[in-house]
C-alpha cells in the first residue's frame, strides 16, 4: 500500500538546484535579419531581471565562430550566447507548438510571422535551484526580444511557441509562478470516461516527471490555474512527488498523487491529480 505523505502548498521551500546543470535553448523569431545592439540587450536585461544580477558583455559572436552576434556573462556566472540565423527555423514543431502556449489562448493573440530567428543559449551555473535559472533566461530572452523587434520565440524545452506580446508581457511581471508559463507549455488530453486532461510540457527541464491534472469539463480555467500552481510549488520544491503522496492546497483540499502513462508518450510516467 503507498504511504501517504502531506504535501502542503504552503510549506513550498526554494528548493535544491537538481538536475539537469544542462543549457536551454530559445529561439527568437524576426520578421527580418537583425542583430540587437549588445549594449541595448544589456540595458533591457535590468527591466526583467527577479534580484540585481547584471548582464556584461563578454564578446562578439563572430569571434572566431563567424556567426553574426553576441556573447554575454551574467554577473551570476551564466554565459549567454546569441548569434543570428538569416532563414525560417527548419523545426516544422515551431508553429505546431504555438498552441501549447498559454499566450494562445488570450484575446490578443496573433500568429508571429517571421524570416530569421536569433538563437539564445543559455549555460547555467551549476548549483543554482532551477527555477532560478529559468528566471534569469526569461530575463535575457525578454530582453533580446524587445531590442531585435521579435514576433516570438519557440522555447524548446517547453515545446511551445509564444508571442512577444505574451512573453515580454508575463516576463514584466516579476513573478516566479507566472514565468512557469513560459517555461513550460501545456496540451489538452481526453480520456474515454469522458475526463478532460491539462498536461505540462517542460518538467524535464527539471529532471521531473510531467503532471496531469484531470477535470469533467475541458474549459474549467481552475484546473489550468491548479497545474501551473503545481508546476511553480514542484520548481521551487526542487524536487518531485513520491507515488501516493497527497498535496494539500490552500483550501485544505487534499489530493492523492498517482504515477500513470503519459497521454501523449505512454512509455513515460506523469504525476496525475484528480480535481472534484
Amino acid at each position: 500500500m503507498a504511504r501517504r505523505r502531506r504535501l502542503s502548498k504552503r510549506k513550498s521551500r526554494n528548493g535544491a538546484a537538481g538536475h539537469p546543470d544542462d543549457g536551454l535553448l530559445g529561439l527568437v523569431l524576426l520578421p527580418h535579419p537583425y542583430v540587437p545592439e549588445a549594449e541595448s540587450v544589456v540595458s533591457a536585461f535590468r527591466k526583467y531581471a527577479l534580484g540585481d544580477e547584471a548582464l556584461r558583455v563578454w564578446r562578439e559572436a563572430g569571434e572566431p565562430s563567424g556567426q553574426s552576434g553576441h556573447v554575454f556573462t551574467v554577473t551570476t556566472g551564466e554565459i549567454v550566447t546569441v548569434f543570428l540565423l538569416p532563414a525560417r527555423v527548419p523545426d516544422p514543431d515551431t508553429e505546431e507548438h504555438m498552441r501549447f502556449s498559454c499566450g494562445r489562448y488570450q484575446d490578443d493573440w496573433k500568429r508571429p510571422e517571421y524570416r530569421a530567428y536569433l538563437v539564445v543559449w543559455f549555460d547555467s551555473h551549476p548549483g543554482t535551484p532551477r527555477w532560478l535559472v529559468m528566471s534569469r533566461f526569461i530575463a535575457v530572452v525578454a530582453a533580446v526580444m524587445e531590442t531585435s523587434r521579435a514576433t516570438g520565440v519557440y522555447w524548446l524545452g517547453a515545446r511551445a511557441t509564444h508571442t512577444a506580446n505574451y512573453f515580454l508581457r508575463t516576463a514584466s511581471e516579476h513573478s516566479v509562478a507566472a514565468n512557469a508559463t513560459l517555461w513550460s507549455g501545456f496540451a489538452c488530453t481526453a480520456e474515454d470516461d469522458g475526463q478532460f486532461g491539462f498536461l505540462s510540457l517542460g518538467m524535464s527541464q527539471l529532471d521531473m516527471p510531467d503532471v496531469l491534472v484531470m477535470v469533467r469539463e475541458s474549459s474549467d480555467s481552475d484546473a489550468l490555474t491548479f497545474l501551473y500552481d503545481i508546476i511553480h510549488f514542484l520548481a521551487r520544491r526542487g524536487k518531485p512527488f513520491d507515488d501516493g503522496d497527497v498535496f494539500v492546497d490552500d483550501d485544505e483540499r487534499e489530493f492523492p498523487i498517482r504515477y500513470v502513462p503519459s497521454p501523449l508518450q505512454p512509455k513515460k510516467l506523469v504525476a496525475r491529480f484528480v480535481l472534484p
